[in-house]
């Protein structure tokens, strides 16, 4: 909910410059837990390209942290494993989880007997070009990004304890006949109250370490 809504006028600027913006209430909110500044700039005239109004450029700023999310902590809840047939099932208080070993992927997510998720999470940096793109289209053609895919080393069942779980997989994402782009560990943390959390760390390769960018970097979940 806004609280001061203020607008500041630097339609004089020339293109390139800076100015120097004092913004004397914003002390008051300094303590003030889970409070933000918005910054909005829009014309103050039609343009060629659009008309008055049009907003630019959008940034928000952390004033004060909230003190709490305001959502209770779930149960830690119990679970129970099984490793066999080359799937590690999970069972808590909510359902389960299955890993594939071979994949080493979540293949199943069961939550109040409903499958959540068709596959994944999986690291990946590919995503379909654009024209802002072209720039960098030569060198990812030729690190072949788009055939991209994770080959599973290692699938390992670090610790597990009465209410948590922690599963650790060791993989290359490769494209062929190149250099390993990057060595990827993923943990996963499974939880009894049903929670996941998923720490991924990826080493770039020889063939990444030579590109300028990536098309992006993430997980990809179907669900």
């Amino acid at each position: 909910q806004p609280l001061i809504t203020e607008w500041l006028d630097v339609a004089e600027l020339e293109p390139g410059g800076s100015v120097d913006i004092v913004l004397d209430d914003l002390a008051m909110f300094a303590e003030q837990p889970d409070s933000w500044l918005d910054c909005h700039v829009t014309l103050t005239d039609d343009a060629s390209w659009a008309d008055v109004g049009h907003e630019i450029a959008h940034m928000q700023l952390q004033l004060c942290a909230p003190e709490d999310a305001g959502i209770a902590e779930l149960p830690a809840g119990k679970l129970s494993l099984s490793d066999e047939g080359g799937e590690i099932t999970i069972h808590t208080d909510l359902g389960s989880i299955v890993f594939d070993r071979a994949a080493g992927i979540i293949s199943s997510w069961e939550v109040n007997r409903q499958d959540i998720i068709a596959e994944g999470p999986q690291f990946d940096i590919y995503r379909a070009p654009t024209d802002n793109d072209k720039y960098a289209l030569e060198q990812w053609e030729w690190a072949r990004i788009e055939q991209s895919t994770m080959q599973t080393r290692a699938v390992e069942i670090e610790s597990q304890t009465e209410s948590e779980v922690r599963i650790l997989v060791t993989g290359i994402l490769g494209t062929p006949s190149r250099q390993p782009l990057f060595t990827v560990e993923t943990r996963y943390i499974v939880l009894g109250s049903g929670d996941v959390i998923v720490d991924t760390t990826a080493t770039p390769g020889p063939t990444a370490s030579d590109l300028e960018t990536l098309p992006r970097v993430g997980l990809t979940m179907q669900l």
